[in-house]
């Protein structure tokens, strides 16, 4: 009953955020664009992370009750070390389908490169969401967000005595 309430506590704090949100900052008329920017980039990712996981939990709690297992799909991924980390705890069964079919594939070429393959794989993310310019621009943002991760974790590997950080 304990994660169950935590799920469904979860879910209507995302819902209150989100009515809020599309209240205030979407509906108000003279806010500056730079308020309705901040509520796309910064509230919209809060509401719909506590709505998917509450949800998402509730499901897993429900499978329980009636004896089936349903695999984790969000491990806390807000305020991971960097952005490997976020997007290999955020929908742990999405993150593994677009990981295994679109970043380790070579497309035709005898290796793959990983920083076109990372952009492919955050911009088909984006329009799975929805094909609009929000989340087109998502994937576009992560997908350049995660090839600087890259490549200063590559650079990084040259430097003696660090060590790289695993990612997805």
């Amino acid at each position: 009953w304990r994660d169950f309430s935590a799920n469904i506590l979860k879910f209507l704090c995302g819902s209150a955020l989100a009515i809020w949100a599309e209240l205030y900052i979407a509906g108000h008329p003279v806010l500056p664009t730079t308020f309705k920017a901040t509520e796309a980039l910064f509230v919209g990712p809060w509401t719909f992370y506590l709505q998917t996981a509450g949800m998402y939990g509730v499901l897993q709690c429900f499978g329980m009750v009636c004896g089936i297992s349903i695999p984790p799909s969000f491990n806390y991924p807000l305020f991971r070390r960097n952005i490997a980390e976020f997007w290999a705890n955020w929908n742990l069964t999405a993150t593994a389908v677009f990981r295994d079919y679109l970043f380790f594939n070579r497309w035709g070429r005898r290796s793959h490169n990983v920083y076109l393959n990372a952009m492919i794989v955050f911009i088909a993310m984006g329009l799975w969401h929805d094909s609009n310019v929000y989340w087109i621009s998502f994937g576009i943002l992560h997908g350049l967000f995660f090839c600087i991760y890259l490549a200063t974790r590559r650079w990084a590997a040259d430097i003696p005595d660090t060590k790289p950080v695993r990612i997805l």
